[in-house]
């Protein structure tokens, strides 16, 4: 996975992912969703046939980034209490 941030301001970031689609895009939105400081996230696919997907957060007391760093720590969070129950 990689990431370029397009654009980015105190309370809006738009980024790009690559190599990954719908999957992991449906579950960081949700999870950013769960943040309190988070007024909106959302995504598209640039292409059906590229695994490149547009993201876009919008927040409010935090800034974008941070509500990223956090829903990918609560991702990863998960994962690994997955794990250790297998």
């Amino acid at each position: 996975m990689r990431i370029k941030i397009l654009h980015e301001t105190k309370t809006v970031m738009e980024f790009m992912l690559y190599d990954e689609e719908h999957t992991f895009a449906n579950l960081l939105k949700d999870v950013l969703y769960q943040l309190n400081d988070v007024k909106a996230a959302s995504y598209r696919m640039t292409h059906p046939l590229k695994r490149e997907i547009r993201f876009y957060i919008e927040t409010k007391g935090i800034s974008p980034r941070e509500a990223l760093i956090k829903a990918i720590k609560k991702i990863k969070s998960f994962s690994t209490k997955l794990i250790n129950q297998i």
